[in-house]
């Protein structure tokens, strides 16, 4: 078996591996890829090492290596969140386990990571790092040298304080003065959403549920963003839930499904047919929701319930989508479905102008083939041919389709 690498080697390593990636100091986006590789293939190999101290540190160097890579490279990737999410697991894990004589060296350690200039721009970070003290502070002495990070890392953006700040400080109270003081903490702030989401999920494994309503429900209250479900709406769900208040879980989960999560139709409707009133229900509910969801995603929902009428309707609107939903309006509507797809063929070849959009109309047309019109498909190919002969890009994509499709075709006895 081979011998874990030390964290030497590591830094070692890394350095070369980042040297050879760049361009003029610079990791451009392929070059960041094959970093963020390479760290996360370094912390699988550590978890190997039968030296967890070690791994420890790994982590810890490699989550303040990936941060400061953040100022010049290109990130977009998103690899990095692996990368962190990685580093900071290890760490908490290591930090839940670790003995009473190693926790002071760990708690010292992760002090002086977050110490470290590259969370001067990425503080986030440095908070989340903070997190794992929890497990280790043994002292209000300690507690001192975790609370003076809060004022080195600062707030956010505008001078509101991370939530990280509140979490910590409260699983800190709770470990040193016990769980009654950290109780009162948390009812102190629970304009912190997070603190008051803790309060409100201790309370739901309470069946304190008239408490976990009311702070849901003001939470709720106080929500400025309408174009997506509150987390406050889904705590209240699952509270109706548990105490069968059938009517109110009802109107929650409109509210769920009016502000964009379709997976909620389902739960409505079961909720209506145990009545027996989903008949009656059925048609305001698709109304309102025609109104409330943008046409992609009312077509979307249609589609997953069958709702062919209704989706053809939205698709004579918006005939983007014909070739989503083609094969499946044609099974039921065909000469309707037909007509769509030949006038937004014959809409999308009238306004293409180079190879890329000519392909485009080959893919509709090959979509429109596959919901059952072969021959018009073909004759539409020798229409376009015939009515654009001088986009010569244009007929010789057009022509690979034709042959494409004759292959398809059947042979005849």
């Amino acid at each position: 078996m081979p011998k874990a690498a030390t964290l030497a080697d590591i830094k070692n390593e890394l350095k070369s591996i980042i040297r050879s990636n760049s361009d003029r100091g610079f990791l451009p986006y392929g070059g960041y890829n094959n970093v963020c590789h390479a760290m996360l293939r370094m912390l699988d190999d550590s978890k190997a090492s039968e030296d967890r101290n070690e791994a420890f540190n790994i982590r810890l160097y490699l989550l303040i290596e990936m941060v400061k890579l953040f100022s010049h490279a290109d990130a977009s990737s998103g690899l990095h969140s692996q990368v962190i999410d990685d580093c900071l697991g290890g760490i908490d894990e290591f930090c839940k386990a670790v003995s009473a004589e190693e926790s002071k060296k760990a708690l010292q350690s992760i002090l002086k990571a977050a110490k470290n200039k590259a969370f001067g721009e990425w503080e986030e970070y440095g908070y989340r790092l903070l997190r794992s003290t929890v497990h280790l502070v043994q002292d209000s002495k300690q507690a001192e040298a975790v609370y003076e990070l809060f004022r080195i890392l600062g707030p956010m953006y505008g001078g509101k304080e991370y939530p990280d700040r509140y979490l910590i400080t409260q699983g800190i109270i709770e470990r040193l003065e016990g769980a009654a003081a950290a109780e009162k903490y948390r009812m102190e702030h629970l304009h912190v959403p997070e603190i008051r989401k803790l309060v409100v999920e201790e309370a739901i494994e309470a069946g304190q549920y008239e408490l976990a309503e009311k702070l849901s429900r003001e939470a709720l209250a106080q929500v400025i963003r309408h174009w997506e479900p509150s987390a406050w709406a889904y705590d209240l769900e699952r509270i109706y839930a548990l105490t069968g208040e059938k009517d109110k879980q009802i109107e929650i989960v409109q509210l769920i499904l009016t502000k964009g999560d379709r997976s909620y139709y389902s739960k409505l409707k079961a909720l209506f047919q145990a009545e027996g009133t989903w008949e009656q229900q059925r048609e305001p509910i698709l109304q309102k929701l025609s109104e409330a969801y943008m046409s992609h995603s009312f077509a979307a929902l249609l589609s997953e319930e069958n709702e062919t009428g209704r989706l053809l309707n939205v698709v004579e609107k918006s005939p983007i989508l014909i070739e989503h939903y083609g094969m499946q309006l044609a099974r039921e509507y065909p000469a309707e479905t037909y007509r769509i797809f030949e006038a937004y063929i014959l809409n999308e070849a009238a306004e293409a102008t180079d190879r890329r959009k000519y392909k485009g109309v080959c893919k509709l047309i090959r979509a429109y083939d596959q919901a059952g019109a072969k021959a018009e498909a073909r004759g539409m190919i020798q229409r376009l041919i015939e009515k654009y002969p001088r986009r010569v890009a244009m007929v010789d994509e057009l022509q690979t389709l034709d042959k494409k499709l004759m292959r398809q075709l059947p042979v005849s006895d």
